[in-house]
């Protein structure tokens, strides 16, 4: 219970604090607040004051990613023999809890958007057997695979309308964005040419966002790409839960740090905090 209440009291928190409006051609949109790591604590930074709040410590972990159910994250354990492993942790209203196939190196996970199912990359599989993208119920059964590759999937990412699964691979040489449907398995690249890596879906699974070495690009499910904004290697892409925004994170003078444009390549605005991005707090 001591769990549940904590984290109940924490997104109550962070809703009072997040919830902001700005007036664009007479309408009123919603604006979000950026999830940033630094060292073992998760941080909330209001984008239109800049003002930063302390929301949780996290500990030992990796790959995190913000969700409107709750917070992933995988970590690396120790095991006996020098031997580790690395699990996938789940903190939600239930509580934090690990899940999945114990004692196997798992990771790089992301919630569905109906917090049921949870995608992920799944490494030590045995001798001559591929890693690739699976999928789980959240309390660990009905694990399936989903993609398949004896090259590098990682990066999954659920579409927000919970049919499709983007996935960074490698299977064709350079990083590629390729789709995974969901219900049917199919798998489609998206992307071909330059390494294409860090995807992120619109809110409304039309479009993804993902980084080149030549700025941040969109592409459709049709595969009509377009350039949105020229920047040297952007990463760690998180398009606005509002559609209005994009975040990504940039180094400027040895220095990682976040910024904001939109889907039409507005000015790049920096958001004054250092640390890592981890996607839009989503908890309104």
């Amino acid at each position: 219970m001591r769990k549940v209440f904590a984290l109940v009291l924490v997104v109550c928190v962070v809703s009072v604090f997040l919830v902001s409006a700005f007036k664009v051609g007479g309408r009123m949109l919603r604006q979000g607040v950026l999830g940033v790591v630094r060292g073992e604590y998760l941080y909330a930074v209001n984008v239109p004051s800049g003002t930063v709040l302390k929301v949780m410590l996290l500990g030992n972990h990796s790959e995190l990613r913000l969700t409107p159910e709750g917070v992933i994250y995988s970590t690396v354990v120790e095991r006996p023999a020098s031997v580790s492993v690395e699990t996938i942790y789940l903190l939600d209203s239930v509580g934090k809890r690990g899940v999945g196939p114990p004692n196997e190196w798992i990771g790089d996970a992301d919630l569905s958007p109906d917090g049921t199912r949870i995608a992920f990359l799944w490494l030590t599989l045995g001798e001559g057997r591929p890693a690739g993208v699976f999928l789980m119920d959240v309390n660990g059964g009905n694990i399936r695979r989903l993609t398949s590759t004896f090259d590098m999937d990682r990066e999954p990412r659920w579409s927000p309308n919970g049919k499709y699964v983007a996935v960074t691979s490698q299977r064709n040489g350079s990083p590629q964005i390729v789709v995974a449907n969901v219900a049917t398995g199919e798998v489609s690249q998206l992307t071909q040419g330059d390494s294409s890596t860090s995807p992120s879906w619109s809110p409304d699974s039309s479009f993804i966002a993902y980084s080149r070495a030549s700025g941040i690009w969109i592409t459709d499910l049709q595969r009509n790409s377009r350039l949105v904004l020229s920047v040297a290697n952007p990463q760690n892409i998180s398009w606005s839960p509002y559609g209005n925004e994009i975040a990504y994170q940039h180094s400027v003078n040895s220095k990682e740090f976040i910024f904001l444009t939109d889907m039409f390549g507005a000015s790049p605005r920096q958001v004054t905090v250092k640390g890592t991005l981890v996607g839009w707090m989503p908890w309104q």
